[in-house]
C-alpha cells in the first residue's frame, strides 16, 4: 500500500492528522488512511483543502469546508465544518475517478468515462457551471460542450479551471482577468469572468496533453514536449524573459532553441517549474526565500536549471504551492524548496537558510514501470525519451 505524509500549516485541518496543529516536517496520516490504503493522486489546494484518490476511484477530501471546498455538503447541524481527517466524498461513490485537483477554495476530478465534475467557491465561474454560486456538492460540468468532450486531466487554478481531452484540445473557464483563460473577448485589464467550459482556439492545431493552471497564470503541454504559457507575467512567471503579460499561449522558447522536450510542468504563485524528458529540472518567476531551488533571488524571467546537489540526479515531477515546491527524482528521491509556512517562517524550515532543494530523508516515492491503465494518464507519459511509460509520483510500487 501507499503511505501518505503531510506537513505544514494546519489550522483548518488541511494535513488530515486529527488536529489543527502545524507540521514542521512530513508525517505520516494513520488510522484509516495511512498504510495499506493505495492512494495513487494527492492534491493540495491553496485555501487550505486536500483531495486524496484511491485505486480503486474513490476520493477523500479533508480541511476547510469553506463554500463547499470539501464537497461533503452540510453536515448534520447545517454547517459547513472543517473536517480534520480525510473523509470520502460519498456524491461521487458510484463514479470511477481517475484524476483529482484542487484549487483555492474550489475542486475537480475527472471519471474513466471522460466527465468533469466541480464543487467549491464559484464566485469568478470556476466551476464551469454557468454561475457564481458556490456548489457544495459535485456537479458535472455540461456546458460549452464539454458534455460531448472525453476529458483526460485537468487543473484546478487559483479561481480558474482548465482541462485538455483526447482530442488534445484545452478548455478553460473562471477568472478572466490577467488573460488566464485566454477567451477570445478578453483582453488582460478586462474582469470578465467565463463561467463556462471555452475552447482555447489560440493553441491551433497542435495536441495538448498537459495542463496546469497556476494562481494567476497557466501552462499547456503539447505532444513534442513544447511548453506554452499565458496570464499574469508578474516576477516572471510566465519564462520569457520580461514581467509582461499574455492574452494568448506563448510558446517558451529557450527550450525550444536548446532542444528540451518538457515531460511535466507546474504553475504556482507567480513562480513555474518544469521537467525536461532528459531529467532535468528548470524553475523560473518568484524565487524569494528559496521557494524553486535557485537560491533567495528575485524575479527570474527565463527558466533556469535546479541544481540539488547530486550530479547523477534524475527528475520525473515538480509541483509548485505558495511559497514552496517539491521536485521529484526517479529514483523515488523528494526535495524541498522553500518553507511551508510554519510559524509564520517561509523559509530556512528545510532550506538550511541558502534557499537550495533540500532532500528530505526518510522518504521514497516510487513510480509505476509499467504503462498506467487509466486513460488520464496514457497521453502524458508515452513517447518522452527515455521516461517512457513511467508513471506519475505518487504511485506505489506494489499497485496493480
Amino acid at each position: 500500500g501507499s503511505g501518505i505524509a503531510s506537513w505544514g500549516v494546519a489550522k483548518r485541518g488541511q494535513c488530515g492528522h486529527g488536529d489543527r496543529e502545524d507540521v514542521s516536517e512530513p508525517k505520516l496520516l494513520l488510522g484509516k488512511i495511512g498504510w495499506g490504503v493505495r492512494i495513487v493522486q494527492v492534491a493540495a489546494g491553496g485555501g487550505q483543502l486536500d483531495l486524496m484518490l484511491k485505486k480503486s476511484g474513490r476520493v477523500l477530501s479533508f480541511g476547510t469546508a469553506q463554500y463547499g471546498a470539501l464537497g461533503h455538503g452540510y453536515d448534520a447541524g447545517k454547517q459547513l465544518s472543517d473536517c480534520l481527517r480525510p473523509r470520502y466524498i460519498d456524491a461521487l461513490k458510484n463514479e470511477k475517478v481517475i484524476c483529482v485537483s484542487a484549487g483555492e477554495l474550489h475542486s475537480g476530478c475527472v471519471t474513466a468515462d471522460g466527465d468533469v465534475y466541480t464543487w467549491g467557491e464559484g464566485f469568478c465561474g470556476q466551476l464551469g457551471l454557468g454561475d457564481r454560486r458556490p456548489h457544495l456538492l459535485p456537479e458535472q460540468v455540461t456546458l460549452g460542450g464539454l458534455e460531448d468532450e472525453c476529458v483526460s486531466n485537468m487543473s484546478c487554478g487559483c479561481r480558474h479551471t482548465l482541462v485538455v481531452t483526447e482530442e488534445g484540445e484545452v478548455f478553460s473557464w473562471g477568472l478572466g482577468r490577467y488573460g488566464v483563460l485566454d477567451a477570445l473577448n478578453l483582453t488582460l485589464d478586462d474582469p470578465s469572468d467565463q463561467c463556462f467550459p471555452k475552447l482555447v482556439d489560440a493553441l491551433g492545431a497542435f495536441r495538448a496533453v498537459g495542463v496546469s493552471a497556476g494562481h494567476r497564470h497557466s501552462m499547456v503541454l503539447d505532444e513534442h514536449g513544447g511548453l506554452y504559457t499565458f496570464g499574469s507575467g508578474a516576477s516572471g512567471a510566465l519564462g520569457h524573459g520580461d514581467l509582461v503579460g499574455q492574452e494568448f499561449p506563448v510558446k517558451v522558447m529557450q527550450f525550444e532553441e536548446n532542444n528540451v522536450r518538457i515531460h511535466q510542468m507546474s504553475a504556482g504563485v507567480d513562480m513555474s517549474m518544469a521537467v525536461s524528458t532528459t531529467g532535468d529540472v528548470y524553475a523560473w518567476g518568484k524565487a524569494k526565500e528559496g521557494r524553486i531551488g535557485l537560491g533567495n533571488n528575485n524575479d527570474i524571467c527565463l527558466p533556469r536549471k535546479v541544481d540539488v546537489g547530486d550530479a547523477n540526479f534524475k527528475g520525473v515531477d515538480v509541483e509548485c504551492g505558495y511559497v514552496h515546491s517539491l521536485i521529484i527524482g526517479l529514483d523515488g528521491s523528494v526535495y524541498q524548496c522553500g518553507g511551508v509556512g510554519v510559524d509564520g517562517k517561509d523559509d530556512g524550515q528545510n532550506t538550511g537558510g541558502d534557499g537550495f532543494p533540500v532532500l528530505l530523508s526518510g522518504y521514497n516515492i516510487w513510480h509505476r514501470i509499467a504503462e498506467p491503465k487509466e486513460k488520464v494518464f496514457k497521453q502524458q507519459w508515452k513517447k518522452y525519451g527515455k521516461y517512457e511509460l513511467k508513471g506519475r509520483s505518487g504511485w506505489n510500487k506494489d499497485d496493480t
